[in-house]
């Protein structure tokens, strides 16, 4: 996480609402999670862009959908949220090769962006 540790938890992926959005459940499996979160990732077809909905444990304070676009080339894609507080952006990036999933959290602190996560997904 954010302060250099490593921490160990499930997250499981799943079509939903009739595969108009891949949902991840954060914490899915794990007995009392520290964190908990359902993300909904839908496609907004007039924008051609994506939209990503977080609601997680900490409440309904940073609910506003983030925005993104798929870059094909990179096999990524950054949802970007931008608030009063500040902005963060997740890119979720595949690995063809090792056909893991990374999740890079960042946030502006103190008009730096900074790493606030770094996931790596493996299938079991």
């Amino acid at each position: 996480m954010g302060n250099g540790r490593i921490a160990e938890s499930t997250v499981h992926g799943e079509w939903s609402l009739k595969h108009h959005y891949i949902q991840l459940h954060y914490g899915f499996a794990d007995k009392s999670p520290d964190y908990e979160a359902l993300i909904f990732i839908g496609f907004v077809e007039p924008e051609k862009t994506y939209a990503c909905h977080w609601l997680d444990a900490y409440g309904a304070g940073f609910d506003a959908p983030g925005r993104g676009k798929l870059d094909n080339e990179k096999h990524s894609i950054e949802f970007r949220w931008d608030s009063k507080e500040g902005a963060l952006t997740n890119k979720f990036t595949f690995d063809s090769q090792a056909k893991t999933w990374t999740s890079l959290i960042r946030q502006v602190e103190k008009g730096e962006w900074k790493t606030f996560a770094e996931e790596k997904w493996t299938k079991k």
